[in-house]
């Protein structure tokens, strides 16, 4: 299966939802002074494969140098996968 990578404005952070779902701090790539945020399904992970289909995708962030507010700005997408 193929990555889902977020390139956020330099010095910014977020969270990663795929189909709703939060993806764990600990299963995401990221580069933090570049604002990258990549999520490579495999096993043992939230998604292991992505099924045909469309997905839905969203990303909430905010400046890294502060905490995560209770309202972030974000993002959203759906994306096609096909066999």
């Amino acid at each position: 299966s193929a990555e889902i990578t977020v390139d956020l404005k330099d010095g910014f952070t977020g969270r990663l939802y795929i189909d709703g779902v939060v993806v764990p701090e600990d299963q995401l790539e990221t580069v933090a002074a570049l604002g990258q945020l990549s999520f490579y399904p495999g096993p043992g992970k939230i998604i292991e494969a992505f099924e045909t289909g469309t997905h839905s995708a969203r990303v909430t962030f905010w400046p890294a140098d502060e905490k995560e507010p209770a309202s972030p700005e974000e993002f959203s997408w759906d994306f096609r996968v096909t066999s």
